[in-house]
């Protein structure tokens, strides 16, 4: 279930198309959680990473 939910955020956050509504782009490269899209079931885990391996992935364990 974590895996599947980490997957659809991560494409998601890579979506080249436009930004997913899930988040909000505040820089170039630079994307944060929307906080009108999450509910308070949301339980967000945050695996960072460094900066050479690329971005940092946000995973939430409830979408």
């Amino acid at each position: 279930m974590i895996k599947a939910n980490a997957w659809y955020l991560y494409k998601e956050w890579i979506r080249s198309d436009d930004v997913s509504p899930i988040f909000i782009e505040t820089e170039e490269k630079l994307r944060t959680f929307n906080t009108n899209k999450l509910t308070r079931n949301d339980n967000i885990f945050i695996l960072f990473s460094s900066v050479d391996d690329g971005p940092v992935m946000v995973v939430s364990s409830q979408r």
